[in-house]
Order: structure tokens, then sequence, then C-alpha cells
């Protein structure tokens, strides 16, 4: 037997194990006894778990954002993309013992412009 969903009027939305010959009617509410009618749901497809959990995670984070704390008078931190991209490129040429490059090349495609 396949698994409905019912939502009631009053009580909200609820699960019931019903036969596929009685999928049409509605269900009585396992709260109030009311009469509930099948709610429309989407069907559960195979989902890998490491997917499913990722989407909880970001539902999770879209209703209830981390907490972060700081001291009192402290200012706000500002983020700067082009300082932090600088600061890894130098960081890896300290790391290669290299000379930072900063030319440009010529693309390989000279159809397509770079910037």
């Amino acid at each position: 037997m396949p698994l409905y969903d019912y939502t009631c009027p009053s009580c909200g939305p609820f699960r019931e194990w019903r036969s596929m010959s009685q999928y049409q009617q509605p269900a009585a509410c396992p709260e109030c006894r009311r009469s509930a009618p099948r709610a429309v749901a989407t069907p559960t497809l195979g989902i890998d778990a490491g997917l499913r959990r990722s989407h909880a995670i970001n539902e999770k984070s879209a209703s209830e954002p981390r907490v972060v704390r700081r001291r009192r008078g402290d200012p706000i931190p500002q983020h700067d993309a082009h300082a932090d991209l600088m600061r890894a490129r130098e960081e890896r040429a300290i790391r290669k013992s290299e000379p930072l490059k900063t030319e440009t090349r010529a693309a390989h495609h000279p159809w397509m412009l770079r910037h």
C-alpha cells in the first residue's frame, strides 16, 4: 500500500497508508477526525544521501543562519575579493620561490577577449 499525503484544514498535513483504490477518497484526520482531501505531493526520486544532506543543510541555513559573535565595539570586517586573490598569488609565488608574474598573456584564441 502506498503512503499518501493529506491536508486537514484545521490540523495541517499528515500521511496515511491507503490502498490504491482509495487514493481519491478523503481520509479522516488522526487529530480531529474531520475529512481531509489528498494533497498534491512531489514524487520521491532516488537521490543519493550526500545530495539529500546538502539540500537539508541549505534549507536549514536559509531560515536559521549561523550566528557569528564578535566583541562589542569591534568593526564589522569587510571582504575584499581582489585583495584575497592577490594575497593568494603572492603566497603561491613565495612557496614556489618564483617571482610574482604580473604580466598578461595573449589569448590562445585570437577571437577571444581577455581581461
